[in-house]
């Protein structure tokens, strides 16, 4: 069973996520029209937020046994980014952290 501070921990971080997304909106306008590259990236950016904000929803909106399917779901992909990230400390890293996260909140 998912640990009982998931549903916390997922709407903290949309608060956070929110808040990124409130200062994409205010950088985009000034980057200047010149500068599509820019722009282009920060949209990007703002889409990825938006996505990863959405599937915190529908996780929110889950029965605990599916909340803990999502989570043993979401290690497997992580282990698997894992095995392919060999050579990069930053990713193997980052992977290694949020597969931790994943395991703590899944018991």
């Amino acid at each position: 069973m998912p640990d009982p501070n998931l549903n916390q921990v997922l709407k903290a971080e949309n608060e956070l996520l929110d808040k990124l997304l409130q200062n994409f909106a205010g950088f985009a306008p000034s980057v200047g029209a010149g500068l599509a590259e820019t722009q282009k990236l920060v949209s990007d950016w703002k889409t990825f937020i938006e996505g990863w904000k959405a599937v915190n929803e529908q996780v929110l909106g889950m029965g605990p046994a599916e909340q803990d399917q999502h989570l043993a779901d979401e290690r497997q992909r992580l282990q698997g980014m894992l095995s392919a990230a060999s050579g990069s400390s930053f990713w193997v890293e980052t992977l290694t952290r949020d597969d931790k996260t994943a395991e703590e909140l899944q018991s």
